[in-house]
């Protein structure tokens, strides 16, 4: 099983690092701050992009909030010809602008391992303010031709009578926040029969096995994901309890705690590389802590 999950942990890095080294090198020319920091510590080479970026040291958040307040709003890593649509404001607070583009945050794949497409409408239950996360799920959701209400966190009874009323049939959101809404529908006698909310994505907390199971008995679909404000989606369930598969767009180390350095077995930090050269993150460390395990297909996942 150990040599397994090296070598399957190995095979994904590699059908990446192609990909990777260019859009990286793309970035490179399109942000002179992503220059510097690949120049400080010799990558400033193409060919040393694709064998030298995992020694690259990791660029954390309060590196990103110390970049920002030296060089507002972005760090300067933006591009000058990036189109940017929206901006926000995460936890700490750092400035996410949303780049111009289809399902910019790619949180698509998730919502379609959950069954969501063109025929759903979807009762969006993240947070419109500020935050972009409200924006993240609307996109990918519009993205697949779906409809979506925009519920974000509160006015329960509205949202509950919404679902019975517009026929809702997906959501996204908390875990915890679809109980409620399914508790807060029966506590206002609304029609068991006009239930059609048959599918959910949900991240940001916990899913518990006992919780997930509690949810399932209305609504037969329930798929976990794991994203932040920074990068969009990083992993996705594709069946209950399977692992997170890595998201596309995007390569997926879990690094050593002390060095840094990539490792296929044990815990260790969730580090990201966005195939994004308008406003790259490399090697961007989360802060959350993960391993690799096998999924059911034989492929690596959190």
């Amino acid at each position: 099983m150990t040599a397994s999950l090296d070598a399957a942990v190995a095979q994904y890095a590699a059908g990446l690092a192609d990909r990777v080294a260019a859009a990286v090198a793309r970035g490179r020319a399109l942000v002179p701050a992503l220059a510097d920091r690949l120049a400080a510590n010799g990558l400033a080479s193409d060919e040393s992009l694709r064998d030298g970026l995992s020694a690259l040291p990791i660029l954390s958040k309060d590196d990103v909030l110390a970049l920002q307040q030296n060089d507002p709003p972005f760090g300067g890593a933006l591009a000058p010809t990036a189109h940017v649509r929206r901006v926000f404001q995460s936890p700490g607070p750092i400035y996410e602008p949303q780049l111009d583009g289809v399902d910019p945050w790619r949180w698509g794949p998730s919502l379609q391992a959950a069954g969501m497409g063109a025929e759903d409408l979807v009762l969006n239950c993240f947070g419109y303010h500020l935050s972009p996360a409200g924006a993240m799920f609307e996109e990918a959701a519009l993205a697949l031709g779906a409809r979506v209400l925009p519920g974000g966190i509160g006015n329960q009874d509205l949202q509950a009578k919404a679902v019975a009323d517009l026929g809702v049939t997906a959501y996204t959101g908390l875990p915890s926040y679809l109980k409620a809404i399914m508790d807060r529908y029966d506590e206002l006698g609304l029609p068991r029969d006009r239930w059609r909310l048959h599918r959910a994505l949900v991240t940001a907390e916990p899913l518990p096995d006992s919780l997930r199971a509690l949810l399932r008995e209305r609504v037969p679909t329930v798929l976990m994901a794991y994203g932040t404000a920074d990068t969009g989606l990083i992993g996705y369930e594709t069946e209950p309890g399977g692992g997170l598969l890595p998201a596309p767009g995007v390569l997926v180390q879990v690094c050593d705690l002390d060095t840094g350095a990539p490792i296929s077995q044990g815990e260790g930090q969730v580090v990201v590389t966005l195939l994004r050269p308008e406003y790259p993150l490399v090697r961007f460390g989360t802060g959350d802590l993960s391993a690799w395990r096998l999924g059911p297909d034989g492929s690596p996942r959190l």
